[in-house]
């Protein structure tokens, strides 16, 4: 396509030129001119001849007139042919340069679109009113995943519209394809496209539109926004704790002052011999209290942390403590929920607090013990291992897993599935946050029905390296 519109430009460039030359005198007119010149000589060599009759010899009379004939002849051939020919190739030598100079910008500016288009990141993807592709470039290859001769030519629906968006596509096609208009044209907007792979990836898209041989062409500059959108949503988890501190620093102080007068009050009242109606109704208030009280010095540690001094751990020694101790707490055997270690050879080391390291380990146990629920085959296994320069720790379940639905909210402050008087939704939002302060992450796989696998990986400690 782009080679028969340069030699369509060529040509018209040729015409253009062409008109701008003044064409030398004609053949036709060259022989006329070199007639009337010979005609001319003989008149004029019968004039000298006529005055010279007599005295010349016939010898004398035809040099004379071969003499007189160049003389007349050889000005009018100049002038009739040879000075138009030469005048005719210079003019076609001037035209064939220009031709040659314009042909040579034309290749050098489709050399640098061709160039733009390899070198940018963005998707610049072209297609007719059929949806047909008619432009793929690398960075199109590059967030789709698809090479160019696997989509030219055929329907971009098929390839990067999610199935549930593409009757919308061809409806919009059908009013596109009559006018070069639609309702995304002239527009930015985010929106989801489809990878190869069957993943689905944020994009910006900037939808344009014009003319080409009498039908209507889109072109679509395409951005992949994943980065950005997850610093939208580490932005928002960042405004959202800062909300959280605000709160819990002007109302824990409101909360905790009434409720040890209450406390205080109750315990006086249990201090006397009362009914056991009224016994029963002061021991639950004293659980609810303890229960506020807890949740308020939960809110003020996940807002503010404590700065403790990181040590190099052996997350192993952590990992034992915490299980003896949600071991005898929990009564896991009696629950019928057995334990597996399946821990990496070698004594490697993570830089932590052993508190809050210990906290985490514990978290995110008691989450997995809980989305057991009443299994009898509940199962918990722990593995640890190096993985590069990081101490990857994984805690396995299969239990009831997590929908995928709630999957990007289980880290958010107050987020639980539990019910109230079970859960804070505290607990793995300090977790992750404790990790991260380490330099590490905390990742989830799950699927529902089918358990849950929570990784938390930590960059090795003690000055140790993956070849160390």
């Amino acid at each position: 396509m782009n080679n028969e519109k340069t030699s369509k430009s060529f040509q018209e460039r040729l015409g253009s030129l062409s008109l701008d030359v003044k064409e030398p005198p004609s053949p036709k007119f060259s022989i006329i001119f070199v007639t009337i010149a010979i005609f001319a000589s003989e008149v004029t060599l019968i004039a000298i001849l006529s005055h010279f009759e007599g005295l010349l010899s016939p010898l004398e009379e035809s040099l004379l007139d071969a003499a007189i004939l160049t003389l007349i002849i050889l000005p009018m051939l100049y002038l009739g042919f040879y000075k138009p020919l030469i005048f005719h190739i210079r003019k076609r030598d001037e035209m064939l340069m220009q031709l040659v100079d314009s042909e040579k910008v034309v290749r050098e500016k489709e050399e640098l679109q061709n160039s733009i288009l390899a070198s940018t990141k963005d998707a610049v993807i072209v297609i007719d009113g059929d949806s047909a592709v008619v432009l793929w470039n690398k960075g199109a290859e590059d967030i789709f995943g698809y090479a160019s001769g696997e989509v030219l030519g055929k329907d971009l629906g098929q390839f990067i519209v999610p199935p549930q968006f593409r009757e919308g596509h061809k409806k919009g096609l059908a009013a596109f394809r009559g006018s070069g208009q639609g309702p995304l044209i002239g527009t930015t907007v985010e929106i989801t496209a489809l990878r190869k792979n069957g993943g689905i990836v944020p994009v910006e898209l900037s939808l344009s539109s014009f003319q080409m041989n009498g039908q209507w062409h889109a072109v679509g500059i395409v951005r992949d926004i994943t980065e950005r959108k997850a610093m939208e949503k580490a932005l928002v988890k960042q405004a959202k704790l800062a909300s959280v501190g605000t709160l819990s620093e002007g109302v824990s102080h409101e909360i905790l002052n009434p409720l040890n007068i209450i406390g205080t009050t109750v315990q006086l009242l249990q201090m006397e011999n009362q009914p056991k109606e009224i016994n029963d109704s002061l021991d639950t208030i004293m659980a609810q209290i303890k229960r506020t009280v807890t949740i308020t010095n939960n809110l003020r540690k996940f807002a503010y942390p404590a700065k403790n001094e990181s040590i190099p751990l052996n997350p192993h020694l952590l990992l034992d403590n915490a299980l003896t101790l949600l071991t005898y707490s929990l009564e896991l055997e009696k629950r019928n929920i057995s334990l597996t270690k399946e821990y990496g050879a070698g004594d490697f080391m993570v830089n932590a607090n052993e508190s809050a390291l210990e906290q985490v380990f514990l978290s995110i146990m008691k989450n997995a013990i809980d989305a057991l629920g009443g299994r009898k085959d509940g199962h918990i296994a722990i593995r640890t291992g190096i993985a590069g320069d990081n101490v990857e720790i994984s805690f396995l379940d299969n239990g009831a897993g997590i929908p995928a639905a709630i999957m990007d909210k289980i880290f958010d402050p107050f987020f639980t599935t539990k019910d109230p008087d079970k859960g804070t939704g505290l607990g793995l939002s300090m977790a992750n946050s404790i990790i991260e302060e380490y330099g590490g992450t905390i990742t989830v796989k799950s699927e529902e029905g089918k358990g849950a696998e929570f990784t938390v990986r930590l960059p090795l400690g003690g000055g140790q390296s993956a070849v160390s």
